[in-house]
C-alpha cells in the first residue's frame, strides 16, 4: 500500500485520506496527491478552498500549466470516462 494514502476501516467508510503539501504563506497554495483510475495513476491537485472544482491535467492538455506528476492518461485507465 502507498504510505501517502489511507482508507477507512469499515465497509460504510468511503473516505480516502491523503497528506496535504505546500505552505499558504510561502507558496500561496496547498496541494494533495491523488491516485486516479484503474490501474491507479498519481496526480497532483491544487486545493482551492474557494471552489468546488478539482482538476488535473490529462495527456494532450496544453493549458493546465506544469504539474509535479505526469499528465493523467485516459487511455491507460480501464475505468476512465468523460463527464
Amino acid at each position: 500500500a502507498d504510505p501517502l494514502f489511507t482508507s477507512g476501516t469499515g465497509p460504510a467508510d468511503h473516505i480516502q485520506r491523503t497528506k496535504l503539501f505546500g505552505n499558504i504563506n510561502a507558496f500561496a497554495y496547498y496541494f494533495a496527491e491523488l491516485l486516479v483510475g484503474t490501474p491507479p495513476q498519481r496526480v497532483s491537485v491544487i486545493i482551492d478552498t474557494g471552489s468546488g472544482l478539482c482538476a488535473f491535467p490529462c495527456v494532450g492538455c496544453s493549458h493546465c500549466g506544469k504539474h509535479l506528476d505526469l499528465p493523467f492518461d485516459r487511455n491507460a485507465s480501464n475505468t476512465s470516462q468523460v463527464l
